[in-house]
């Protein structure tokens, strides 16, 4: 079974913008540059139907499912 791109798009999204914020080159609300830092921890949130699919998406990108089943995490 063929993965979903919207899936991969959720989870791409949130490491790309993660990778924007560690650069430096990402900015507040109010448009106030965001100073760059590779240590700094990045946690987010996607909030969506764990599909098989987006299940099989998240198991390539070798994240962590929980005791529980009913959500996936990643640690760096």
């Amino acid at each position: 079974m063929k993965i979903d791109p919207m899936d991969k798009g959720l989870v791409n999204r949130v490491f790309d913008y993660l990778n924007k914020v560690r650069k430096g080159e990402a900015f507040t609300m109010d448009g106030c540059p965001i100073p760059a830092s590779q240590n700094i921890p990045g946690f987010c949130y996607i909030v969506c139907s764990l599909t098989e699919n987006m299940r099989r998406y998240c198991n390539l990108l070798d994240l962590t499912k929980t005791n529980d089943g009913i959500a996936i995490f990643w640690l760096q």
